[in-house]
């Protein structure tokens, strides 16, 4: 009955089937330690809402809640997310690119798409050794292969790494499709630098024989704690030559705390317009095919916060407290690992942070035994410290650390 391209396959391991355990086990025990699930909690350990944006959705007229959106979000929002997105550098971008966009099921559904329009069966696309799960689910449905390369080289984007994974794909085929979750990447909160995006842009632009297909996740730009201005990189993307294709995956529901409504965008940007709006029209294809429309409240609220220079204000305001909590958990966090001499991933900003462990389901499972629940990677742990109060940061580090030592000592 299945497809035979289907056939077999499961979702396995999922981050929600862990967080569901953490849900459970902290209503038997408030005391437990959920640091799961890539959402913004309070230090009450609440679900943290923007006060602004919440005000909006229940102030949009009937309409505005429950009719149909536009199968492509319509102009007034495309023109909202360009001037979120690209902000100062706007002008400067469009000047020198094609653009098209449409309204997604939040960031996945952008990258979705643009995985499905650009790949053929049994082709390869190019992840780092350390990526966002559901990434490897959407190849797998699609009947895709994954080469990786090393992400990082000395603490440094691994942009040689990369090359030669180019090198050896395009043996074979002659398009490409490379994702990169930049900046505040999921698991490891790594951002690139503007230079090392740069060398990316001149890798691509250096292999003229290659169409390249680039999907740029940003899922969580807006919480970069660092000095990076995020909004100069698309300026860095705009210097793309006419051989690549970029798809960005902007997500309304991580900026603005509303994943339920799962609203986002993709932007697709490049130098040859037929390319780009090929790629507009198969991605509202399958839009249509897929999810029919985004949900309009969230479309609504989004293109109403934006035009509304009193409402902007203020859920800036917001946005820049969230990431003022969230900076003074990673501080807190951080000092300790050092402390205890964690392996961690270089830190940048976004909801999480990556601790190095070869034995991760063994460490997983012994964390439980003391209510704390945190995401095995493969020789790695991901911690949500953004689903985690202050309190909660605090003595988290020696935990691990203690675990770690009692998973050691159980293997020898």
């Amino acid at each position: 009955m299945i497809a035979r391209h289907l056939k077999g396959k499961k979702l396995i391991g999922d981050n929600f089937q862990i967080a569901g355990e953490a849900k459970q086990r902290k209503k038997a025990n408030p005391q437990t330690i959920d640091a799961t699930i890539g959402s913004l909690k309070d230090e009450d350990g609440k679900f943290l809402f923007f006060k602004t944006v919440d005000k909006t959705i229940r102030t949009l007229p009937k309409e505005s809640v429950y009719a149909y959106s536009s199968l492509d979000g319509g102009k007034e929002f495309h023109e909202a997310i360009l001037d979120w997105a690209f902000g100062d550098f706007k002008e400067e971008i469009l000047n020198k690119i094609h653009y098209r966009i449409i309204a997604t099921s939040g960031g996945t559904g952008a990258v979705s798409n643009a995985l499905t329009a650009n790949t053929n069966k049994d082709e390869t696309i190019i992840l780092p050794h350390i990526y966002w799960g559901p990434y490897a689910s959407m190849a797998s449905v699609n009947q895709l292969d994954i080469a990786e390369y090393k992400m990082l080289d000395d603490g440094k984007f691994n942009i040689q790494g990369l090359s030669e994974v180019i090198d050896k794909v395009g043996k074979n085929q002659k398009s490409i499709t490379i994702i990169l979750n930049d900046p505040c990447n999921n698991p490891t909160g790594y951002s690139l630098s503007n230079n090392e995006l740069k060398s990316v842009v001149e890798t691509l632009n250096q292999r003229s024989d290659i169409k390249f297909n680039l999907i740029y996740d940003i899922a969580y730009f807006d919480y970069e704690i660092s000095d990076n201005n995020n909004r100069e990189k698309f300026s860095i993307l705009a210097k793309i030559k006419e051989n690549t294709i970029v798809s960005i995956a902007l997500s309304c529901s991580k900026t603005f705390s509303i994943y339920g409504l799962r609203t986002g965008a993709q932007i697709i940007i490049g130098k040859n317009k037929d390319d780009v709006d090929e790629n507009y029209d198969i991605s509202k294809l399958l839009s249509r095919t897929l999810w029919s429309n985004v949900t309009r409240s969230g479309i609504e609220t989004f293109t109403t916060i934006m035009n509304n220079q009193s409402l902007l204000k203020s859920f800036k305001a917001e946005l820049t407290l969230a990431n003022e909590m969230l900076k003074e958990r990673v501080k807190i966090f951080l000092r300790e690992a050092d402390q205890y001499q964690l392996d961690y991933f270089p830190y940048h900003g976004g909801f999480f942070i990556t601790v190095n462990f070869e034995n991760s389901d063994l460490l997983v499972e012994e964390l439980k035994k003391e209510d704390i629940f945190i995401i095995p990677l493969t020789n790695a742990i991901r911690i949500s410290i953004s689903s985690i109060t202050i309190n909660e940061t605090k003595g988290l580090a020696r935990k691990i650390k203690l675990a770690m030592d009692r998973c050691k000592k159980e293997l020898t």
